[in-house]
């Protein structure tokens, strides 16, 4: 792989691991500069040297300051991705910041949403670089009890049940949200229940496609590729 680039990644659980999402930035020849802030890593201060942005989940609340120290500095590197055209993938914690910083404002549900769940891609998904060619069901690994609204402009390309309807998007042309854990792989740990040998199986083809995809919009110097 003669490709070279650097993506920012954004952790916020000392233990969290980027299982197919690493993989997928290794096989297209990118550097993951990995910042886990709770570790203490400090972020940087611009996008300058790096080609995307992958922002993991966490336990914090996307839409509150409080026990997120650093979430003011993580939504204006979400802002400067999309004011300037820097590939971004959200995961979970990642989507709700994306989706806070694009104009939704979001919110805590009535339950969490825990375990290999069903969604279902959107018509849009078929022309979307990142999301086309998937099967018409896809399980996924959620764990989350905070949502958010669709942002303004924003193409709705996997949807879920009533209670969480919005589970993948995209805002511009470069910035990309799920709500559910894709990066998940059987290598991570998991509260009982979740570690399903056979889901992440049947997962992981079309897991590693999806962050594939990615990385090589992020590889293309901040332009994209034909899905």
């Amino acid at each position: 792989m003669t490709t070279s680039g650097t993506v920012l990644v954004v952790q916020h659980g000392a233990r969290d691991l980027l299982g197919h999402a690493g993989r997928a930035l290794r096989a297209e020849g990118l550097t993951a500069d990995v910042r886990n802030v709770a570790r203490g890593d400090a972020l940087p201060t611009s996008l300058a040297g790096h080609d995307g942005v992958l922002v993991c989940g966490g336990a914090q609340d996307a839409f509150r300051d409080a026990g997120f120290p650093t979430r003011q500095q993580e939504l204006a590197l979400v802002r400067a991705a999309l004011r300037d055209g820097v590939p971004l993938l959200g995961i979970c914690l990642g989507a709700q910041l994306l989706a806070q910083a694009a104009g939704a404002e979001g919110y805590r549900g009535e339950r969490r949403e825990t375990g290999w769940c069903t969604v279902r891609p959107t018509p849009a998904a078929a022309l979307d670089p990142l999301w086309s060619g998937l099967p018409g069901e896809l399980r996924v690994m959620q764990n989350h009890g905070n949502h958010f609204p669709l942002p303004p402009g924003a193409v709705l390309l996997v949807r879920g049940e009533a209670d969480y309807r919005f589970q993948a998007f995209r805002v511009g042309a470069r910035a990309w949200g799920m709500q559910f854990h894709l990066e998940a792989d059987e290598t991570m740990d998991y509260p009982a229940g979740m570690a399903e040998g056979e889901a992440f199986l049947d997962a992981r083809p079309w897991a590693e496609l999806v962050f594939r995809r990615f990385a090589r919009v992020a590889a293309a110097g901040r332009g994209l590729l034909a899905a």
